[in-house]
This record gives C-alpha cells, structure tokens and sequence, in this order.
C-alpha cells in the first residue's frame, strides 16, 4: 500500500521553495487583491524603495505611484486581465520621498488577484531610454489606429457619439450630418421634441438660442448615467420623419470618469416594411391616401385581393375613383371636417367597385394622420358589412315579423277582453232584460185589469150619482136618519170628488202602462236578432227610464232635454244593444252635468248622412245611408288626453264604485263592431261634449 502521506509532502516542498524564491528575488514580487490593495510583497522592496513589507501590507498600491503617472497606472490596472499581463513604466515614491523608476510586469489570476513583479535599473540610463522610446512609438501606433478607427467610424451608416455627463467626446460624420456640430450641447435627440419644456432649458447662448440643461432627465440617455446600465429605444426625428433605434453602452475611460457610448440607427424603411407587412396580415382593409390629390399610396394585402388591383393599379386610383356614387366634389364636402381640424374621425357608410365592376358595401372610418414634416395623409379602415347587412335585413325582417306577431297577439288580446266584456255585460243585460220582462209582465196583467175596469167604474159610479141626485129631486122629503148619513159622508164633496179620483186613477194607470211599455221596448230580451225598428222609440224609452234623474228634485235642478228629431226611416239594428248605447251616453252626460250650476241641457238630434256624397239624404245614394243620432251635454268638457282614451277598456276617470270602464267602450264595440258603424266623440274644456253615433240603416 502506497503512502497517502507523500502527495502533501510534495505539495509543501513546492510552497517552501516558492517561499524562498519569493523571499531571496532581487525584484519586487507583490500580491495585489482586486481593489489594488497589497496583499503580500517581498523584502526586495526594502531594498529597492525602503519601505519594509509590513508598512505596505494593506496600503493601496496606487497610493506611491507619481500623480503625473497615476492615470496610466489606473489605467493599466483596469485592463488588466487573466491569460492577458500588462506592462508599465512609473515613476514609484521611495521612503526618503525621492521617485524611482519603475518597470512592472503585472498578471491577474482568475480569482482577481493582480501579481506584480517590479525591476529596478539606475545604472543604465540608456535602457530606460530605450523604454520610453519603445513606449512612444507604442502611443504614436495608438494615435494612429485611433485614427484610423475614427476614420472607419465615419464611414458608418449609424451615428455614434460618446458622451460624459455634461460634454460630448468623439462623434462621427453621420451624427454631423443629423445634427450638426455639438457647440457644447449636452442633449441633441430632444432638441424639437420635449427640450423646450422648461426642465429642459437653462440658460441662452451667445446667439440667444436656448440651451439644453445637463443633465436632462427627460433624455433617456441621461438616465443611463444613473443606471449604469445599457438600454436601447426608439427616437422618431420630426423634423426629418426618420425612426432611428437608439443604443446606449457606459463605460469608464482610464481617468475612471463615467461616459456613454450612444449609437443611432436609422430603421425607418425597415419599420416601414415591417408595418406594411404587419398590415397585410389584417382582414379588413386598410388605404393611405394624400390629402392634397387623394390618391393612394398603400393598401394592404385585403385590399389588393378583394378589389382585385395591384399596389401599382391602386396607386394609379383615387380614393374617390374607387366610390362610384360619390363624385369628386362631394368627397371633398365630406373629409373638410377633417382637414379642417373640426371632426378627429369620420365613420360612414359607402359602395366600393372592384376592378371587375362589382360592388360591395362597407364602413369606412376615416382619420386624418398629421406627422411633423411630413405632408397629411388619409388612413382609412374599411369594413365589408355585406354580411352584416344581410343579417341586419334579417334582423328587420324578424323584427317585423315579431312586431306583427306581437301585434296580432295584442289585438287578439283587446279583442278577446273586449268580447269577454260584452259576454259578461250582455250575459248582465240579458240577465236584467229578462228580469224586467218579468217585472213588467207581472205589473201589466194587474194593470192592464185595473185599466180596463176603469171605464167601467167611472160609468159606474157616474150612473150612481145621477141616480143619488136624482132620488133627491123627486124625493125631498128626508128622513133623520138619512140626513145624518148625509152629513156624516159629506155627500156633496164626494159627489164632486169621486169623478177627480177616477180620473186621477186612470192619468196613474196611463203613467204605470208607458213605463212598462218603455222597459219592454229598451230590455228587448226576446229580439237577439236584427230587426228594422224607430230609433226615436229606443231614444225615448231610455230618457223614460232616466226619467227620476232628469227632473228637477230639491237642490238638484232640472236636467233639460232638448229633442230635434229628424225623418229617420226604421233602422235595421240589435235593438236591445242600440238601445244600451243610448243608455251609456245619456247616463255619462248625466253624470258630466251633476257637478255644473244651472242650466243644464242635453241636445239629442238625429238625421240621415250619404256617407258617399256627405249629403243629407237618402234618395239616390250610392251606398247605404247612416242614421246619425248626435247626443250634447253643455258641461266642463274632457281633456284631450283623457278624450284619446275614454274607448278604452277599463279607463274611467270616476271614482271607484261608481264607473268600471266599460260602458263606452262596449258602446263603440256595439256601434262599430256590431253594426259596422262609426263612433266620435268631440269636447272642448269647458264648453261640453258631443258623442256622434252612425249606423248603416241596412246592414249587409
């Protein structure tokens, strides 16, 4: 078994010989850590500087290096990088305080630490010479590929500038040409854009021009400084309508002092290209047109599809050659909103003609792009609503349809409450109808007994008294008992009012047969069917059963009724329904005249009407005649928006109990459904209300 011992015994020979090496080399060996500060360093740098190593451990390896020759020491250990040793002559600070020279040879190792070695050579002058010789023509290489780089940069189709915080370094020609010279400027890309806002500006300059602040905290670039960080953006130039895609890379030079490398390329074809190709992926259309000729400079690939042109054909076109029902001057008229700032968009509805010669129709939504130095141009999107209008027709139609439909269930449903009305009222009417058929049947058997006895009676008693007077002409002389009996019963007095009493019976009887004979006219239970009657008869009958409501009572004064009846021949009518209006009408005019002072009046006229010629005549019509019946009242009148709803069912402006809607609403449906009649009703506030009723007097 081998020795596991003999691999570190090794490793530690090495260390102790590196030690002595290190220790015993007539040069400066020394350690750096990666901020310059000594690690570890030889005794050779007793001899050479007389500082002893424990002086200079942890001391800063910048700190003894001449101020002439600090910057490119700082410099030199900046760049220096693994696998890559530099090399530096410097002046280096003895103890005494005296400056020797110095050439060091310095390394970085992977961990960041510097190795530095330094020789010392007095005795021979003409060596160091010769170093200083070989270092300028190392700088006067530098300067020349340094110009030759600036000579390669200028050639650049970028513009490259850097920059510090407050000033402007090396820039190129393509900056020159966009820019100008910098005179000292601190910010260029904001110059037109946002650098004359107030933040921006700071002082004028000899020329009065105002200058940019730095450092400008609106400027993107600026905020690299704070960053430390590299960033790229886009910068749109107005003045020139370029798009430039804008680099920024800080950096610290060999003082350490923090600058910006900026580069500028311009991407305006390539962002163009890209847009229009970003275009062509839309499905609706897309057109550019000049403002000024208004025609076209791009449309999108829907376009040139759809339209059937190529980009060439189109820009060839107008926006207007392409509308054939608009002309030139009427395209104008209707984009001067837009040109002239009034409108920000206009959104219409078009024709579009193809190369073909068909057409479509489409949306359009107009604006207007205005961009810094550049002419205006139109940007129109187009929708093809072909398919919208078709649904939209659709739509209509449906809707009409549904509209219809809708209309038809209502109307079915104001017919079916209007029929379940007057099933309900006739079923109430009839039920009344025949109840006061009853009644006056049952009243006019013992009526019509008493009425025909009563001639009888009135001979009778009539007979009687002649008879008393004239046993008391032939026989005058009277016995006591008989002269009381005289006395008792006043036969005088009821000698002269027995007569009076019959004849008031007989006026009472008369009066009983007419109400009966009125409540058989207006129930008419027994006369479902059409049938010629005298509407006069139907008018009267109705006012003898108003009759206690018309006649004056004690603070209730007398409702006048004025009848002008005109030669009406017997119409063919529901009699029992006709009548039934009357009632409706008469009753509500009643009713209109209970809350106005005296004198009240209802006017009840009736006449013949040619509804073909408006005569009022019957003889040589070409059509049937209408019977007009006109009922007035001189009350308050109604107001026009109850008077639009009083057929209505179910509308009533009485209180409740008292009206349920539905009398003037059965009478127009008796009058106009039932009779093919018409109904009007005409009222002005204040000066009463006129229901004009016409019924054919023949219905066909």
């Amino acid at each position: 078994m081998k020795n596991s011992t003999a691999p570190q015994q090794t490793v530690d020979n090495i260390k102790k010989d590196f030690k002595a090496f290190f220790d015993l080399s007539p040069d400066i060996f020394c350690v750096l850590e990666k901020r310059g500060n000594f690690q570890e360093i030889n005794p050779a740098v007793s001899r050479i500087l007389g500082w002893s190593p424990g002086e200079l451990l942890g001391s800063s390896w910048l700190e003894l290096v001449h101020p002439e020759d600090l910057s490119v020491s700082l410099a030199t250990l900046q760049h220096c990088q693994p696998e890559r040793p530099c090399y530096l002559l410097n002046r280096y600070r003895h103890k005494n305080g005296s400056y020797c020279s110095l050439f060091w040879s310095l390394s970085c190792s992977k961990e960041q630490q510097i190795y530095a070695i330094a020789r010392e050579d007095m005795g021979e002058k003409n060596n160091g010479k010769e170093i200083q010789e070989s270092l300028l023509q190392e700088l006067k290489a530098l300067k020349k590929e340094r110009q030759s780089l600036y000579a390669l940069l200028d050639q650049l189709p970028l513009f490259l500038h850097i920059r510090a915080e407050k000033s402007v370094g090396f820039y190129n020609q393509r900056f020159r040409e966009i820019f100008g010279e910098p005179n000292n400027k601190a910010c260029f890309i904001l110059d037109g854009e946002v650098a004359s806002k107030p933040e921006c500006i700071s002082k004028e300059d000899d020329s009065g021009k105002a200058l940019t602040k730095p450092p400008c905290s609106l400027c993107p670039t600026c905020t690299v400084f704070a960053t430390k960080r590299t960033q790229s953006w886009e910068w749109l130039d107005y003045q020139n309508g370029r798009t430039y895609e804008i680099y920024n890379y800080p950096f610290q030079d060999i003082n350490g002092e923090l600058k910006v490398v900026e580069m500028g390329l311009d991407i305006t074809e390539n962002k163009q290209q890209r847009l229009w190709k970003v275009l062509d992926l839309i499905s609706n259309e897309i057109y550019m047109f000049d403002a000024v000729s208004l025609r076209f400079q791009y449309v999108n690939a829907r376009v040139r599809r759809n339209m059937g042109y190529s980009i060439e054909e189109m820009r060839n076109l107008t926006a207007y050659d392409i509308k054939p029902e608009i002309k030139e001057e009427d395209f104008r008229r209707a984009i001067a909103p837009l040109l002239s700032g009034k409108e920000e968009k206009l959104i219409f509805q078009s024709i579009h003609q193809r190369k073909d010669g068909s057409t479509y129709p489409v949306e359009v939504h107009l604006q207007l792009l205005r961009e810094k130095g550049d002419p205006p141009v139109f940007l129109a999107v187009i929708l093809d609503i072909s398919d919208r209008l078709k649904v939209e027709a659709t739509l209509r139609a449906k809707e009409t349809q549904i509209k219809q439909k809708a209309e038809e269930l209502e109307k079915s449903l104001h017919q079916l409450q209007r029929t379940q009305m007057q099933l309900v009222q006739s079923e109430k009417m009839s039920s009344l109808g025949q109840l006061v058929a009853g009644v006056a049947h049952e009243i006019n058997n013992p009526v019509n007994f008493i009425y025909g006895n009563l001639p009888h009676i009135e001979r009778y008693s009539q007979e009687l008294l002649e008879l008393l007077h004239l046993y008391q002409q032939q026989y005058p002389g009277q016995t006591n008992e008989i002269k009381e009996k005289i006395e008792d019963c006043d036969l005088e007095f009821l000698s002269e009012d027995l007569p009076k009493i019959v004849e008031s019976i007989k006026l009472g009887t008369n009066r009983i047969r007419e109400i009966v004979l009125s409540l058989r006219n207006f129930s008419r239970h027994d006369e479902s069917a059409l049938k010629a009657v005298d509407i006069h008869t139907g008018i009267d009958s109705t006012l003898m059963i108003l009759q206690n409501r018309i006649k004056p009572k004690p603070d209730y004064p007398e409702v006048q009724v004025v009848k002008q009846y005109g030669k009406l021949p017997f119409i063919e009518c529901y009699p029992g329904q006709i009548n039934q209006v009357f009632m409706n009408i008469i009753a509500n005019a009643i009713d209109a005249l209970e809350i106005k002072d005296a004198p009240r009046k209802i006017s009840i006229s009736t006449s013949i009407r040619c509804p073909e010629t408006g005569e009022d005549v019957a003889e040589n019509c070409p059509g049937i005649p209408l019977a007009v019946i006109r009922i007035c009242d001189n009350g308050l009148g109604i107001p026009e928006k109850v008077r639009r709803r009083i057929f209505e069912p179910f509308f009533t402006t009485k209180p409740i109990g008292k009206g349920t809607g539905l009398g003037l609403s059965i009478s127009y449906s008796i009058v106009v459904d039932k009779h093919q009649g018409n109904m009007h009703c005409i009222s002005t506030p204040g000066e009463g209300t006129e229901f004009i009723i016409e019924i054919p007097i023949r219905q066909s």
